[in-house]
Protein backbone atom coordinates (compact mmCIF):
# COMPACT_ATOMS: atom_id res chain seq x y z
CA UNK A 1 0.00 0.00 0.00
CA UNK A 2 1.53 3.46 -1.07
CA UNK A 3 1.14 6.47 1.09
CA UNK A 4 -0.45 9.04 -0.29
CA UNK A 5 -0.27 11.88 1.98
CA UNK A 6 1.80 15.10 0.73
CA UNK A 7 5.75 14.18 1.36
CA UNK A 8 5.66 17.62 2.94
CA UNK A 9 3.59 16.54 5.41
CA UNK A 10 6.37 14.52 6.91
CA UNK A 11 8.45 17.33 7.42
CA UNK A 12 8.87 20.12 10.15
CA UNK A 13 9.55 24.01 8.84
CA UNK A 14 10.78 26.88 9.60
CA UNK A 15 8.38 30.05 9.04
CA UNK A 16 10.43 32.91 7.24
CA UNK A 17 7.62 36.40 7.26
CA UNK A 18 7.02 37.12 3.86
CA UNK A 19 7.75 40.90 4.18
CA UNK A 20 10.96 39.76 4.77
CA UNK A 21 11.13 38.00 1.19
CA UNK A 22 8.58 40.84 -0.59
CA UNK A 23 9.61 44.11 1.54
CA UNK A 24 11.73 46.51 -0.60
CA UNK A 25 12.36 47.49 3.45
CA UNK A 26 14.54 44.47 4.01
CA UNK A 27 15.89 43.64 0.45
CA UNK A 28 19.37 45.07 1.61
CA UNK A 29 19.33 41.85 3.99
CA UNK A 30 21.07 38.82 2.74
CA UNK A 31 19.38 35.37 2.02
CA UNK A 32 21.22 33.34 4.89
CA UNK A 33 19.82 36.75 7.22
CA UNK A 34 16.65 35.89 6.24
CA UNK A 35 16.43 31.88 7.34
CA UNK A 36 18.65 32.87 10.70
CA UNK A 37 15.52 35.75 11.37
CA UNK A 38 13.00 32.99 10.46
CA UNK A 39 15.02 30.11 13.29
CA UNK A 40 15.43 33.07 15.77
CA UNK A 41 11.60 33.25 15.72
CA UNK A 42 11.30 29.36 16.19
CA UNK A 43 13.30 29.91 19.24
CA UNK A 44 10.66 32.41 20.08
CA UNK A 45 7.99 30.35 20.99
CA UNK A 46 10.12 28.02 22.84
CA UNK A 47 11.89 30.87 25.16
CA UNK A 48 7.63 31.94 25.80
CA UNK A 49 6.92 28.60 26.94
CA UNK A 50 10.05 27.95 29.29
CA UNK A 51 9.61 31.49 31.03
CA UNK A 52 12.47 33.09 29.71
CA UNK A 53 11.95 37.10 29.87
CA UNK A 54 14.35 39.74 31.36
CA UNK A 55 13.50 42.32 34.59
CA UNK A 56 11.56 44.11 31.89
CA UNK A 57 9.34 41.10 30.85
CA UNK A 58 10.90 41.11 27.48
CA UNK A 59 11.21 37.37 25.90
CA UNK A 60 15.01 36.58 24.89
CA UNK A 61 16.17 33.29 23.09
CA UNK A 62 19.83 32.54 23.25
CA UNK A 63 21.28 30.75 19.50
CA UNK A 64 25.45 31.18 20.70
CA UNK A 65 27.40 31.94 17.51
CA UNK A 66 28.89 27.94 17.42
CA UNK A 67 24.82 26.63 17.21
CA UNK A 68 24.66 28.68 13.93
CA UNK A 69 28.18 27.53 12.78
CA UNK A 70 26.87 24.48 12.82
CA UNK A 71 23.34 24.74 11.13
CA UNK A 72 24.56 27.34 8.11
CA UNK A 73 28.01 25.39 7.73
CA UNK A 74 29.55 28.95 8.04
CA UNK A 75 32.64 30.55 10.30
CA UNK A 76 32.47 32.26 13.49
CA UNK A 77 32.96 35.35 11.31
CA UNK A 78 30.49 34.70 9.32
CA UNK A 79 28.16 34.01 11.86
CA UNK A 80 28.91 37.02 13.49
CA UNK A 81 28.48 38.97 10.62
CA UNK A 82 24.60 37.19 9.84
CA UNK A 83 23.72 38.55 13.55
CA UNK A 84 25.49 42.03 12.95
CA UNK A 85 23.21 42.45 9.74
CA UNK A 86 19.87 40.92 11.92
CA UNK A 87 20.83 43.89 14.47
CA UNK A 88 22.05 46.94 12.15
CA UNK A 89 18.75 46.48 10.03
CA UNK A 90 16.25 46.62 13.79
CA UNK A 91 14.92 43.33 13.56
CA UNK A 92 16.82 42.15 16.69
CA UNK A 93 18.98 43.36 19.59
CA UNK A 94 21.79 41.70 21.57
CA UNK A 95 22.66 42.02 24.96
CA UNK A 96 26.05 40.54 26.17
CA UNK A 97 26.25 38.09 29.26
CA UNK A 98 30.19 37.98 29.32
CA UNK A 99 32.05 35.21 30.86
CA UNK A 100 31.43 33.00 27.79
CA UNK A 101 28.18 32.85 27.70
CA UNK A 102 26.06 33.52 25.02
CA UNK A 103 24.83 36.68 24.03
CA UNK A 104 20.72 37.13 24.91
CA UNK A 105 19.07 37.90 21.70
CA UNK A 106 15.53 40.03 21.54
CA UNK A 107 13.87 39.63 18.39
CA UNK A 108 12.04 42.35 17.90
CA UNK A 109 9.00 42.57 15.63
CA UNK A 110 9.44 44.85 12.78
CA UNK A 111 6.64 47.12 10.64
CA UNK A 112 5.47 47.70 7.59
CA UNK A 113 3.90 50.10 5.76
CA UNK A 114 0.14 49.00 6.07
CA UNK A 115 -1.20 46.66 8.86
CA UNK A 116 -1.46 43.70 5.91
CA UNK A 117 0.62 42.46 3.49
CA UNK A 118 -1.73 41.49 0.44
CA UNK A 119 -0.62 38.16 -1.33
CA UNK A 120 -1.38 37.96 -4.99
CA UNK A 121 -4.26 36.51 -4.23
CA UNK A 122 -7.12 40.35 -3.22
CA UNK A 123 -9.21 38.14 -0.42
CA UNK A 124 -6.42 36.60 1.41
CA UNK A 125 -4.48 39.20 3.36
CA UNK A 126 -1.63 38.29 6.41
CA UNK A 127 -1.34 40.72 9.06
CA UNK A 128 2.04 41.54 9.92
CA UNK A 129 4.38 42.43 12.51
CA UNK A 130 4.43 45.78 14.38
CA UNK A 131 6.05 47.41 17.24
CA UNK A 132 7.67 50.08 18.88
CA UNK A 133 10.76 49.12 19.48
CA UNK A 134 11.85 48.98 15.45
CA UNK A 135 11.47 53.10 15.50
CA UNK A 136 14.34 52.94 18.50
CA UNK A 137 16.66 52.08 15.91
CA UNK A 138 18.79 54.30 14.20
CA UNK A 139 21.71 53.15 11.80
CA UNK A 140 24.47 55.02 10.28
CA UNK A 141 24.19 53.96 7.24
CA UNK A 142 22.12 56.53 5.15
CA UNK A 143 20.73 53.90 2.47
CA UNK A 144 18.92 51.86 5.26
CA UNK A 145 18.03 54.71 7.63
CA UNK A 146 16.33 56.75 4.83
CA UNK A 147 14.45 53.03 4.18
CA UNK A 148 13.39 52.92 7.75
CA UNK A 149 12.27 56.70 7.98
CA UNK A 150 9.90 55.92 4.86
CA UNK A 151 8.34 53.32 6.89
CA UNK A 152 7.97 55.41 10.27
CA UNK A 153 6.14 58.39 8.10
CA UNK A 154 3.47 56.08 6.82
Amino acid sequence: MTDTRPQSEGFSFYRVPRQLVKGREYRPLSPAGKLLFGLLLDRVSLSVRNGWRDGEGRTYVYYAVAEICEDFGCSRVTAGKLLSELERIGLIERKKQGQGKPDRIYVLQFCAKSDFYTSQKETSRLPLFRSLEAKKFYIKEPKTYALIRRIERN
